[in-house]
């Protein structure tokens, strides 16, 4: 069904222009992927971001490519971002298995509503480093998507839909990169920017609802185990178990399915345990 309302979606901002104006209208804000540092083996989060907007938006597509070969896609995240009550986040991958569209849905067509907002956080991707992946840079680009609707065929890049009219903007793009960095010596100084204790952060957003980010640090290549308990000591969710790469790991605690409450949650590493306390608020 999500699938089916993106498709629609992107089909009406498509109806709303035509083809000279598919790269004649531009917003004249920005939207930029983060660039990372990451070994083989690592989980990263890779923020995509609006930056000085103009416009009040009604919905997004915004179709990114990366590189299968080097990087899995995990999840998508939309805590933290300018997302409001009206709408809603979706992360489609179409039919490519290395695209990943990022859409803002209205939850009311009927009457539409609008977002207003220069800057922010429009997504937080989440990917894992492929022990395969070749060293160097992995780009994280904007694509262009050919979408056929019963014969008709529309371009369609980053868009947004702002109410005046609905017109279909199509912001400029900067891409990011995640460095993949593979130690080939045992003198390569491989330890530069790295942790360099094992922490275990305050999660974020806490208060939260439904779902919030959990972000702990290994100095070197560890087993860990990352657990969520309730207030009775009785264990809800593994979040992360096995070995580890030396760096700064984030994922996402979804309580969705829990009820109100305080709970815990315990990072066990080769140097012992650490707790932290949360609050879900429904």
């Amino acid at each position: 069904m999500k699938k089916l309302l993106i498709a629609l979606f992107v089909f009406a901002l498509a109806m709303m222009i035509t083809g000279d104006e598919v790269f004649g209208a531009s917003l004249s804000g920005t939207i930029s992927v983060d660039s990372v540092n990451a070994q083989r083996g690592d989980h990263i989060a890779v923020g995509v971001r609006l930056n000085e907007n103009t416009l009040d938006i009604s919905g997004v597509s915004a179709p990114v490519r990366y590189s299968n070969d080097d990087l899995q896609f995990d999840s998508i995240s939309f805590i933290g971002t300018f997302i409001t009550d009206d709408f809603f986040g979706v992360a489609d991958t179409v039919s490519d298995p290395d695209i990943i569209r990022i859409t803002y849905l209205p939850v009311n067509y009927n009457s539409l509503p609008s977002i207003t907002t220069p800057n922010g956080l429009l997504a937080t991707l989440y990917f894992t480093v492929k022990n395969s992946a070749d060293p160097g840079n992995s780009s994280i680009d904007s694509v262009i998507i050919v979408e056929n609707f019963g014969g008709f065929i529309k371009e369609t890049i980053i868009q947004f839909s702002a109410p005046d009219g609905l017109t279909s903007y199509y912001p400029e793009f900067i891409s990011g990169n995640v460095a993949v960095l593979v130690p080939t010596d045992i003198d390569d100084d491989i330890t530069a920017g790295l942790p360099t204790e094992f922490t275990l952060s305050q999660n974020y957003p806490n208060p939260f609802n439904p779902s919030t980010v959990i972000e702990f640090s290994l100095p070197q290549v560890s087993d860990v185990t990352l657990e969520i308990f309730n207030v009775l000591g009785q264990k809800v969710e593994t979040l992360a178990s096995g070995r580890y790469n030396a760096g700064n790991h984030i994922l996402t605690f979804d309580a969705s399915e829990l009820t109100s409450g305080i709970f815990f949650y315990r990072l066990t590493h080769q140097n012992g345990v650490e707790t932290k306390k949360m609050l879900l608020l429904k």
